[in-house]
C-alpha cells in the first residue's frame, strides 16, 4: 500500500475507478510521468470501452425492435431500461476513473409498478438518451478500439522488433520490408524500417488517447449525464432566487416591524422623558410617574426587539451549536416545548442558521395561531439529511400559501437546498418538519 487515497468523486467499489486508480499510480512527478499515465489510462478506458457498449447495443437493439410489439413492450422495456441503466453507471464509473470527467446519475423513472407507469418509462427522456448512448457508443467504440490496438501493435512490434527480427529472418520466405521499400536489404535497414513503423504506431496511439479518447468521453457525459447537470444547473438558480427573495422579504418585514413597533415606542420615550425633564422642579412626584410608564416602555421594547431577532442567529449557535439554540428558544416560549434528539457533528453556519430560523418561525406560530398547549420539537439527521420537526396539539389548518411565515421560510431553506414539509390538517395536530442536505 502506498497510503494514497481514491479520489473523493470516484466509487472505490467500481472496477473501472479502481483500475484508473491503479494506473495512475504510474504518476508520480515529471510532465513525461504525467502524459505516459494519462496516455495508459486513455488506453486502457478506449480497450474497456468496446465491450461495454457493445452489451449496450445488443441491450438496446433487442429491447427497442422487441418493444414494437404491444404484447412484448411491458415485458421488455423495463428490463431494458434497468440494463442500461447498469451499463450506464459502469460507463460513468470509467469516465470519471480514467478519464477524469465527472458524472453525476440523472434522474430516472421509478420501478414499473403497474400499466399506468409505462407510459412514463416510455416516454422518459433519459432512456433514450441511454438507447443513444449505446448506439453511438457502439460505432465511436468500435473505431477507436480499433485505432488503438493496430497503432499499439505497431509500437510493440517496433519496440520488440531487435528481439524477433533476428529469428525472423532466418525464416523460409522471409521477405525484407527495406528491400521493398528502399531496394536495399539487410539486418539494419530492416531494423530501421520496423524501429520507424514503431514510431509511428506510438504517435498514433498518443495522438488517439490525448484527442480522440477526451472527445468520445465527454460526448457520452452529455449523453449519460447532460440532464443531471441541467437539473442541477435549474436547482441552483432556483436556490439563487429563493435566497434572494427570502433575503428581501426578511429585510422588508424586519424594517416593517421596527418601524410600527420599537421605532414608535422610542419616539414616545423620548417624549416621555423630556415631559418628566420638564416637570421635575414644578411636579416631582408627576416626574416620577412618568419615568416608572418610561421604564416600563423600555422594557417592553426590549422584549419586542428581543421577538424581532428570533430570526437572527444568537451567539449560543454560533458557540454551541443547533440543539442548544433550539433548547435556549424553548425556554423562553410562553408554551411547554420538549426538546429532543442530537445531530452527530456541527453542521456549516448557512445550514445551522437555516434550521434555527425554521424552529423559531415554527415556535412562534405555535404561540401565536395554534391555540396548542404543548410543542415538541425533535432534531435528528438520517439518509444525508439533518433536519428537525416542531409539532404542537392546536386545531391545524396551517398552509404555507395563507402566510404565517411559512412561504417565507420555505424560501430560506430553498435557498440552502432545502426542504419544507407541512402536515396540518384541519383540527390539528400540525407537524412542520424542515430539512437540508448533509454536506
Amino acid at each position: 500500500m502506498n497510503g494514497r487515497t481514491a479520489p473523493a468523486h470516484l466509487n472505490p467499489t467500481d472496477p473501472m475507478a479502481v483500475a484508473g486508480t491503479a494506473v495512475d499510480d504510474l504518476h508520480t512527478t515529471g510532465p513525461l510521468r504525467r502524459e505516459l499515465s494519462r496516455t495508459a489510462r486513455s488506453a486502457l478506458y478506449l480497450l474497456l470501452d468496446l465491450p461495454l457498449t457493445v452489451a449496450a447495443f445488443c441491450v438496446a437493439a433487442i429491447g427497442v425492435s422487441g418493444s414494437l410489439s404491444i404484447l412484448l413492450a411491458p415485458l421488455l422495456l423495463p428490463g431494458t431500461g434497468m440494463a442500461l441503466r447498469a451499463l450506464a453507471r459502469v460507463e460513468r464509473g470509467a469516465l470519471g476513473g480514467l478519464l477524469g470527467i465527472r458524472t453525476e446519475e440523472p434522474p430516472y423513472p421509478a420501478p414499473l409498478r403497474d400499466a399506468r407507469d409505462l407510459r412514463e418509462h416510455v416516454l422518459h427522456p433519459q432512456l433514450w438518451l441511454d438507447v443513444v448512448w449505446a448506439l453511438v457508443g457502439f460505432l465511436a467504440s468500435l473505431l477507436t478500439f480499433t485505432l488503438v490496438v493496430t497503432s499499439g501493435g505497431l509500437a510493440l512490434s517496433g519496440v520488440t522488433a531487435p528481439l524477433w527480427l533476428p529469428f525472423l529472418r532466418r525464416l523460409d520466405g522471409y521477405r525484407s520490408s527495406a528491400e521493398d521499400l528502399f531496394g536495399t536489404g539487410g539486418f539494419w535497414p530492416d531494423l530501421l524500417v520496423n524501429l520507424g513503423l514503431g514510431a509511428a504506431g506510438a504517435l498514433l496511439l498518443w495522438a488517439v488517447c490525448r484527442w480522440i479518447a477526451p472527445v468520445q468521453g465527454h460526448a457520452a457525459a452529455v449523453l449519460l449525464s447532460g440532464r443531471a447537470t441541467q437539473d442541477n444547473l435549474a436547482a441552483s438558480r432556483r436556490a439563487h432566487r429563493a435566497s434572494q427573495q427570502a433575503e428581501l422579504s426578511g429585510l422588508q418585514r424586519l424594517e416593517r416591524d421596527l418601524h410600527d413597533g420599537p421605532q414608535q415606542q422610542l419616539v414616545r420615550l423620548q417624549m416621555d422623558l423630556a415631559r418628566a425633564r420638564a416637570a421635575v422642579d414644578a411636579d416631582p412626584q408627576r416626574a416620577g410617574r412618568m419615568l416608572d410608564d418610561a421604564s416600563r416602555l423600555t422594557r417592553d421594547t426590549l422584549g419586542e426587539l428581543r421577538q424581532l431577532s428570533r430570526g437572527i442567529a444568537p451567539p449560543v449557535l454560533v458557540d454551541r451549536g443547533l440543539v442548544e439554540a433550539v433548547r435556549e428558544r424553548a425556554a423562553s416560549h410562553p408554551l411547554p416545548v420538549a426538546v429532543t434528539g442530537r445531530l452527530g457533528r456541527r453542521l456549516p453556519e448557512h445550514l445551522e442558521t437555516a434550521l434555527y430560523y425554521a424552529a423559531s418561525e415554527a415556535l412562534a406560530n405555535a404561540a401565536k395561531h395554534a391555540d396548542a398547549q404543548h410543542v415538541r420539537v425533535s432534531i435528528g439527521q438520517r439518509d444525508g439529511w439533518a433536519g428537525l420537526t416542531v409539532a404542537d396539539d392546536g386545531r391545524g389548518g396551517a398552509d404555507p400559501a395563507s402566510g404565517h411565515g411559512l412561504a417565507g421560510l420555505a424560501q430560506r431553506l430553498e435557498g440552502v437546498y432545502g426542504r419544507l414539509t407541512v402536515d396540518s390538517p384541519v383540527g390539528g395536530p400540525t407537524r412542520i418538519t424542515a430539512e437540508v442536505p448533509l454536506p
